[in-house]
């Protein structure tokens, strides 16, 4: 699905999206008008059809785990994989307010009660599994 609306509304609109449990694109415009023209210039001599629109690109995408945290509150996104020869579990965490990234593994038999504890204490906005890996 596709809305637009103006860059200043962005927050409010988003915020109430991702909530809803929607992705969110963030689209920019990458060139100016003038861009456009210069550009279109050399599309028309190399015989090439000239765009009617400036050129704009995703530059991010916000979900229940990436959106921006309200408050001070940190907010997780974990992934979790298996190496399944091995029987370990790895995790990464990553906390969207600072940037800050954790990695671990431990052993898969005591492995589910430390991801549990994990999960229980995170409380993550999102979880990634790995579906290729994780065999359950």
């Amino acid at each position: 699905t596709h809305c637009g609306f103006p860059e200043a509304a962005l927050p409010k609109y988003a915020e109430k999206l991702v909530a809803l449990g929607h992705k969110v694109g963030v689209v920019e415009q990458m060139e100016t008008p003038a861009q456009l023209e210069e550009r279109n210039k050399k599309r028309k001599e190399a015989g090439q059809r000239v765009d009617k629109a400036v050129r704009r690109e995703i530059c991010s995408v916000l979900t229940q785990g990436t959106a921006p945290p309200q408050g001070a509150q940190a907010k997780y996104v974990l992934f979790v994989c298996e190496d399944l020869p091995s029987k370990t579990l790895g995790v990464c965490f990553v906390d969207v307010a600072t940037g800050c990234v954790s990695l671990g593994q431990c052993p898969e038999e005591d492995g589910c009660q430390k991801l549990r504890t994990l999960v229980a204490q995170l409380q993550p906005a999102e979880a990634i599994l790995d579906g290729e890996s994780t065999s359950r």
